[in-house]
């Protein structure tokens, strides 16, 4: 989040603003950069999924769900970013998102 907000460096995420923005002539890329959107998705749900096996999450946690939750989370947090949300206001919907993650048994 910190990254998508620096003076200095353009504003959000190129893979997750770059989405709408492909036209049809470069196919190649649309794909790159839809696959590399859902292998960070993947890489979310992974990681939840390990969390659960090592009881940082009840084991009823829905990684699945959950992580799609974040992923798409964070692709909103990325157009916020981008059309010049103060970063103050993104911490605080990050720190209403991470009240989704279930508590440990």
């Amino acid at each position: 989040m910190y990254l998508y907000c620096q003076p200095d460096l353009p504003q959000g995420c190129m893979v997750v603003a770059s989405a709408a923005s492909v036209s049809a002539d470069n196919d190649d890329i649309k794909t790159w950069l839809a696959q590399h959107r859902l292998q960070r998705t993947q890489q979310i749900i992974d990681r939840l999924r390990q969390a659960v096996q090592s009881g940082e999450l009840p084991a009823a946690t829905d990684a699945d769900g959950l992580g799609d939750y974040f992923a798409a989370f964070l692709h909103g947090l990325s157009v916020q970013a981008r059309d010049g949300v103060a970063q103050s206001r993104l911490l605080a919907a990050v720190n209403v998102a991470l009240t989704a993650l279930p508590h440990a048994d």
